[in-house]
């Protein structure tokens, strides 16, 4: 595996990757209902 590539290292790459992963995850999850939460915080 070459770990330069450039200026840039692979791990750099990767995280990069990773965090665009993340955001696109943050961005179309579909939250949880409210009711949902409320009840399981509640219940146990």
């Amino acid at each position: 595996m070459d770990w330069k590539d450039g200026n840039d290292t692979f791990w750099e790459k990767e995280s990069e990757m990773f965090n665009k992963a993340a955001d696109y995850y943050d961005k179309y999850r579909p939250s949880y209902p409210k009711e949902i939460i409320d009840t399981l915080i509640f219940k146990l």
